[in-house]
């Protein structure tokens, strides 16, 4: 009878090897994302981090400024070869060092891609960047301009990046180390024509000819250039299949004392939680929920077709500035979403909506305002200052400063008096003083609540706790005694 041999495959099996954590030390590396279980998947290379990779001895490599990260399976060969050929120099000092020195190695460092040096390195080289058609055309080309209003400006903006070659626009930056200073200018708040006056102040100064020809036009050529390049990143890490979801989040914010809605993306990259700025719209009347939730939905469906089914979530801080208009955008992203998703609204932020609405119905709305008048008395009186030795807390329209002035105010309640008795005209109605030992205790108990919830470490679930302790009554009341 014959017999049956039992089948043996000729490849081993796959085996992973976990990460040690004595590695970190060791090799210069750092852990940076763990999978729910807890095991390590990603590992970056300190030494590209903040020294960046040193050039190749033979020259025939050109050196990239991208950082090394390493996947399972770990093997301490890999981290060898890689600070071997990339970081030689570094690799051998470090090598050299006791382990505490090893632990301080790399404290204090600048990160690399921050540093002026890592674009003097590389301006050897020409930037190439390949953008998709759709991008530009899209995106740069109809979303931000106005047809009516621009119409001659666009052809001057598409001209810049040159004609597509095969549904990609294949842009070269000569210059990399003018083009990087540039962008830094403009990202400190200079306009194109000033960002071209510095470079040019820094050229005649220097005496540097990386910086000489730079202009207001090729400014705002750079800065296009930059829109496309970073919006094609985002479409990129949108369809990763690493990212499987982001939340959208809005805020309020003031540039040149003009205000805008400021939309982001939130999502993991490289196990980093980071927030990507997506557009910036200015707050005018005729920017409506619809008109801006057409804008974001535009946009997202040139990045990425699918990024309705990889929303989690919507975020906003609830300014009442904002809260109008972005809850109806709120509520259109979400009818748009594949799967249910979370609302999240600033906690702060809605106590502070709560407050202010609070404080406009004391006294039919004349608590405010008398406040207000009495602390400009009191401000205004230089001899009661110079007795007390204080002066009356300002008083602004955040509900916090409220409880500072009252409690200013109740604390001293006896030498005011003796002022009022000589300026009666000033001097509070006694339902006054009623509403005021009223409004400042509830607003010092509100007060600690609003500050524990916004600590850094704090998470939904407890600035719910604190914030049903202080719904339910269950907060402790501070107590001011005052004598007559």
């Amino acid at each position: 009878m014959q017999r049956l041999k039992p089948s043996v495959s000729s490849k081993p099996p796959s085996r992973k090897t976990p990460f040690q954590p004595a590695h970190e030390l060791q090799y210069g590396l750092k852990v940076m994302a763990k999978d729910a279980s807890g095991v390590v998947c990603s590992v970056r290379c300190q030494f590209c981090k903040y020294f960046g990779r040193e050039e190749s001895k033979n020259g025939k490599r050109r050196r990239t400024q991208n950082q090394k990260f390493y996947k399972p399976p770990y093997r301490p060969q890999y981290y060898t070869d890689h600070n071997t050929t990339a970081h030689g120099i570094k690799w051998a000092q470090y090598q050299a060092l006791s382990s505490d020195e090893k632990s301080a190695f790399f404290s204090g460092q600048i990160s690399h891609n921050n540093q002026l040096s890592s674009h003097y390195e590389v301006e050897s080289s020409t930037l190439s960047f390949d953008i998709p058609e759709h991008i530009v055309t899209d995106l740069i080309g109809k979303i931000f301009f106005n047809d009516e209003d621009e119409g001659a400006s666009e052809p001057v903006a598409l001209r810049a990046f040159g004609d597509a070659d095969a549904g990609v626009y294949r842009l070269q930056i000569k210059t990399p180390f003018r083009f990087n200073l540039a962008i830094q200018h403009m990202s400190a708040g200079l306009s194109f024509r000033q960002a071209a006056t510095v470079i040019q102040q820094h050229y005649q100064a220097t005496g540097n000819n990386k910086l000489y020809g730079m202009t207001d036009t090729l400014a705002s050529t750079y800065a296009r250039y930059l829109v496309a390049i970073s919006f094609q990143r985002i479409g990129e890490l949108m369809a990763n299949s690493y990212m499987w979801a982001f939340a959208f989040a809005s805020d309020i914010s003031t540039h040149y004392e003009r205000s805008f809605m400021d939309q982001r993306l939130r999502l993991a990259v490289d196990g980093v939680l980071v927030n990507i700025h997506l557009l910036a719209i200015p707050v005018f009347e005729r920017h409506t929920a619809i008109v801006q939730f057409n804008l974001i939905s535009t946009t997202l469906d040139v990045l990425y077709g699918q990024w309705r089914d990889k929303m989690i979530g919507v975020a906003s801080d609830g300014e009442n500035t904002m809260t109008g208009r972005h809850a109806g955008v709120v509520t259109l992203l979400e009818n748009e979403a594949t799967h249910p998703i979370l609302r999240v609204w600033c906690a702060a932020h809605q106590m502070d909506l709560v407050m202010k609405a609070a404080f406009a119905i004391v006294d039919d709305g004349n608590f405010v305002k008398n406040t207000k008048d009495l602390i400009v008395h009191l401000r205004r009186q230089k001899l009661l200052i110079a007795d007390m030795g204080t002066a009356a807390k300002k008083l602004t329209n955040r509900w916090l400063y409220m409880g500072n002035a009252l409690e200013w105010i109740l604390r001293n309640h006896a030498q005011l008096n003796t002022h009022f008795e000589g300026h009666q005209s000033a001097s509070p109605s006694s339902s006054w003083w009623v509403n005021a030992a009223v409004v400042y205790g509830i607003t010092s108990v509100v007060n600690v609540t609003f500050t524990r919830i916004q600590a850094k470490d704090m998470i939904l679930s407890q600035q719910m706790k604190e914030i049903t302790k202080i719904s339910g009554g269950s907060a402790e009341p501070i107590v001011h005694s005052t004598t007559d």
